[in-house]
């Protein structure tokens, strides 16, 4: 469970035998907000996905279009539902932590414009806030070599043979993604000390026990160092799919062959061994499975 360290004493009571609502926090008032959006966030989430999900089924089902275009209404109206929720709450927040953390989680759905208008919304309510900006700064460069003249597409693997990669898998045994030429494959490149990589976790596991059985897995290939907290990490977050590291952080073989900065990160694979997508997260990560994978 997350705080925000605003008070010099913070009281966590915690009852396993809840499923969801299981926790609560005095003595921190933007912690309890915290707590609050995050319940808040999953359950209209929750809603969202179930809407994309009734899409799929009725595509497969061979449904009328009258019918599927009725669920994507429904589809986009729970997604608005979602984002409005978020913009009211980034408004209205009074901590620059708590606002941070609900642009990080707007950033899966928000338009472009919505996006940069809350981004800069809070940057002005908070001045002052270093780490605010700095993701201000970053967003704008990369939105600058975004605009570059065909920079993404020289820096994309979109549309090219993804390169071979072989490492040590848990138990010492040599996993490969070549070995998986057949199926659908998300490589997912994260690590247990990440904690972007942590929060998104749940959004893949959802995405693996939707598509498992649709000719699709993931591998995941760890920027660990300590095997014992890869382990762990792949235990707590439920991550029942095959897994790979050389145990190097940012020096393994990974960094080097698909020449990304930052994690979380991933490329989507045909079964050609293709990369038809990258980056793809929380929403999008749905979306373009349940394309492919109809």
């Amino acid at each position: 469970l997350l705080v925000i360290n605003d008070a010099d004493e913070i009281n966590v009571n915690i009852d396993l035998s809840k499923h969801d609502d299981y926790y609560s926090v005095t003595g921190s008032d933007a912690s309890r907000r915290l707590k609050d959006f995050i319940l808040m966030y999953s359950q209209r989430t929750f809603d969202a996905n179930k809407s994309f999900a009734q899409i799929d089924s009725l595509k497969q089902m061979g449904a009328s279009d009258s019918l599927v275009i009725i669920a994507t209404n429904r589809k986009n109206e729970d997604l608005a539902k979602l984002n409005q929720y978020l913009k009211s709450f980034i408004s209205g927040s009074s901590h620059p932590a708590l606002s941070l953390f609900a642009l990080s989680w707007a950033s899966r759905s928000f338009p472009k414009a919505e996006f940069e208008s809350s981004l800069d919304e809070v940057v002005k309510k908070f001045p002052e806030h270093e780490m605010l900006k700095s993701v201000k700064g970053t967003y704008e460069k990369q939105k600058t070599q975004a605009g570059a003249p065909a920079s993404p597409s020289q820096n994309s693997w979109v549309g090219k043979a993804a390169p071979d990669l072989a490492m040590p898998g848990m138990e010492n045994n040599a996993v490969s993604i070549s070995s998986f030429k057949g199926k659908y494959l998300l490589v997912d490149f994260w690590a247990s000390w990440c904690g972007p990589c942590r929060q998104e976790n749940p959004n893949v596991v959802k995405a693996y026990n939707e598509y498992k059985n649709k000719n699709f897995t993931i591998l995941g290939v760890s920027l660990d160092q300590d095997k014992t907290k890869w382990l762990d990490a792949i235990k707590q977050d439920k991550l029942t799919w095959n897994h790979m590291s050389d145990l190097k952080a940012w020096d393994s073989k990974s960094v080097d062959v698909y020449k990304f900065d930052g994690i979380p990160f991933n490329v989507l694979i045909d079964p050609s061994g293709t990369v038809i997508a990258e980056n793809l997260r929380g929403f999008d990560l749905e979306k373009k499975l349940s394309e492919v994978l109809k």
